[in-house]
């Protein structure tokens, strides 16, 4: 009896394994009381697919990245099936987990049966770039001294973590941090110059990409930001319940995808928030591992840590995790390697982030639809109609939202339209652009304005050189750069004509700023290209002027690196806060006064994270929740009243508005004009008491109730 070979019977198991997982799957969803069989059948059935999914669809990659993309295609693609079954009405749980992968899985299995993979290629053969004794010799010291400098900077912001409210975390971090992101700066363009291997310099961006995104997490024990409170407190629900009332219109995408990880995984919702945006920074450039590639491609690959902003890696939160995703996707279309990777993760990103999504996904799109156009030989017309339209729809799609959600909402935005005519407005933001930063007399916050500055001359520089030079590119940059120009004046549109009263002042142009955000993100592929052409002309330069460009380009990264987190210093007076400690201890100790009566609390947007943190969206009256949220609401509007005009007026409209005869004020000591404000209330509250000595002072305030509470 002949006994069949390893690889025949490897080649067997490959192929029965992931039906049996998909008939598992669907079996074991609809078994109650099967919960820990069927997430061993999902651990199972994602460690097997990934390998054939990856090679499958990411033939373009390199060979150890297409089992990364593999995993990322059947997260992605699970995440949308789950998004499209929680809106057409299921409740998320065990069962929506097995459906929701056994159905790409299926798609995934019936193709890769019908469509057997070719005879695989030798990589060596089809890439340019060949390991040698040059490459070692370079390659293995730079990797070494990249995650020595990662160690170093992951160590120093673990050993700042703080639970104190902060402005910025930079007065606590030593200066070393900033000299370790130069230094590993320094190591990608070293690797770039004197290597032929890709895999490095790819590494050493996402060692820099890492670095940055992991120092909110170490720093910020209890959070960062103000938004990831709320969002937790949304998935904390949906993860106990399978569902959320009323259904919210945007963020799914992340929603599901965080509450079955932490289902399958058995992580806190907290862990995976803190890192879900740092291990998709770090794998951003490695999908740019092309199996044939060029040095001009990891010349590319150096510039993407340059020109990305940085600042959508400084916390996890929908917005920044659909700017990655799609972004992962808008270049991995343009380097035409896998067009259903490109399409998937469009697609993921708009349902995190619709408004974030939808300028991504549409350029990614107007790619797949050029390159289609040209391997299928159609008419030229034809091509570019496509790429109008879609250049077209990125630039329109959010303004259009805007106005289509203020007819159908009760949250209306007046529109001036008017301004966009008048002369004063444009000579403005002409001054604006072009200006010079303000010199404070002091050197580092002085030199990271004006990066900020010379950010757009590099930029200008890169797209100028691009569509001269790269002439067979030249459609696709042309696209590239319209539709970042689209965005970029849509957002000024937007933020010259739109009133979004429901928004806070400091918040009213953070729309706008977006949309400018996204026409960087657009422009990516044109500047690495006009770059790229630049820098291997510079290459051939005399080594001194190598070494400037090097050493300037690092001073840069680093003032782009301060940027990227708050900041408070002689060029920018810090006024977000975090969360402390102190804020949670008073949430505390006004809920545990309040003896389970109901009450109302006018605060900052600190202490309102903490009191969500804490209790989730325990109290809502009329839609009003009782701790105000500052986008726009009634009791943040309030609290704003009573504290630069301290009376009972506004305290008496907040126990009105919250149905409660007791209102708490909340007055954090750093608030600007904390110690006046403090003796006019403590002269007509009821009760007051001093949190961990005065850092935070509470009011408590008996008032007269006009509706009934509940």
């Amino acid at each position: 009896m002949r006994v069949a070979s390893w690889p025949t019977i490897l080649d067997a198991l490959e192929r029965v394994l992931p039906w049996g997982c998909i008939l598992g799957l669907v079996v074991f969803a609809f078994i109650p009381a099967a919960n820990t069989v069927l997430s061993i059948l999902i651990f199972i059935s994602l460690l097997s697919s990934m390998w054939p999914v990856g090679e499958r669809i990411a033939s373009g990659l390199k060979a150890p990245i297409r089992p990364v993309a593999g995993i990322t295609a059947l997260f992605g693609t699970q995440s949308i099936v789950q998004t499209i079954w929680y809106y057409a009405g299921g409740t998320l749980g065990p069962r929506s987990d097995g459906l929701s992968l056994a159905f790409p899985l299926f798609l995934f299995f019936l193709w890769h049966t019908l469509q057997p993979l070719k005879q695989k290629e030798e990589e060596g053969a089809t890439s340019s770039l060949s390991l040698s004794w040059q490459d070692l010799r370079w390659s293995i010291p730079l990797l070494l001294l990249g995650e020595i400098l990662l160690g170093l900077i992951l160590l120093f912001a673990h050993s700042v973590q703080t639970t104190s409210a902060i402005n910025s975390p930079w007065p606590l971090l030593p200066s070393g941090v900033l000299a370790a992101f130069f230094l590993l700066f320094v190591c990608i363009w070293i690797s770039a110059k004197q290597t032929r291997n890709t895999n490095v310099t790819a590494l050493l961006v996402a060692t820099f990409l890492f670095a940055l995104s992991a120092l909110a997490p170490l720093i910020y024990e209890i959070g960062f930001g103000f938004d990831g409170f709320l969002h937790r407190a949304s998935e904390s629900i949906l993860l106990h319940t399978g569902t959320l009332t009323p259904r919210p219109p945007y963020y799914m995408g992340q929603y599901v995808f965080a509450t079955w990880f932490s289902r399958l995984s058995g992580l806190s919702l907290g862990m995976i928030d803190r890192w879900l945006l740092p291990v998709l920074s770090a794998l951003l450039p490695l999908f740019l591992l092309c199996k044939k590639e060029t040095k001009r491609d990891q010349i590319q690959l150096a510039f993407l840590a340059l020109f990305i902003p940085l600042s959508i890696f400084s916390t996890t939160t929908h917005q920044a995790v659909a700017y990655v995703l799609g972004t992962i996707g808008l270049l991995v279309a343009w380097k035409q390697k896998s067009p259903l990777i490109a399409a998937l993760l469009a697609s993921w990103a708009l349902v995190t982030h619709p408004l974030a999504g939808l300028p991504l996904a549409a350029m990614t799109t107007g790619l797949l639809w050029h390159h289609g156009c040209i391997r299928l030989q159609k008419p030229r017309w034809l091509c570019f109609a496509g790429l109008s339209l879609s250049a077209i729809g990125a630039s329109i799609g959010v303004p259009l939202a805007f106005v289509i959600h203020s007819r159908i909402s009760a949250y209306q935005i007046n529109w001036r339209t008017e301004r966009l005519f008048q002369a004063d407005i444009w000579r403005t933001i002409l001054d604006t652009l072009t200006s010079l930063p303000v010199s404070h007399l002091a050197l580092w916050p002085d030199w990271a304005d004006t990066t900020t500055w010379l950010l757009r001359i590099l930029l200008l520089i890169g797209i100028v050189v691009a569509l001269w030079r790269a002439r067979s590119e030249r459609s696709v940059l042309v696209f590239l750069t319209a539709g970042s120009v689209g965005l970029f004046f849509a957002g000024l549109a937007l933020a010259q004509t739109g009133e979004f009263n429901l928004l806070i002042d400091y918040e009213r142009g953070n729309y706008a700023e977006r949309l400018f955000l996204l026409g960087l993100l657009v422009l990516l592929p044109v500047v690495l290209t006009g770059w790229g052409h630049m820098w291997q002309r510079l290459l051939t330069a005399p080594p001194m002027m190598v070494t400037f460009w090097i050493i300037f380009l690092g001073a840069f990264v680093a003032g782009q690196v301060y940027n990227a987190l708050p900041r408070h210093d002689a060029g920018v007076i810090g006024h977000g806060w975090s969360v402390g400690a102190t804020d949670i201890e008073a949430v505390r100790f006004i809920e545990k006064d309040a003896q389970d009566q109901p009450y109302t609390v006018l605060a900052n947007q600190s202490v309102s994270a903490a009191a969500v943190s804490q209790f989730g969206f325990k109290r809502y009256v009329n839609d009003i929740f009782f701790y105000p949220l500052p986008t726009g609401g009634p009791l943040y509007s309030l609290f704003l009243e009573a504290t630069a005009e301290p009376s009972l007026v506004p305290i008496q409209a907040a126990g009105i508005l919250g149905q409660s005869s007791r209102v708490y004020l909340v007055l954090n000591k750093y608030w600007w004009n904390a110690e006046p404000v403090k003796e006019k209330l403590t002269g007509i509250a009821d009760r007051a008491w001093n949190v961990r000595n005065g850092e935070i002072t509470i009011f408590q305030f008996n008032v007269t109730s006009t509706s009934s509470t509940r």
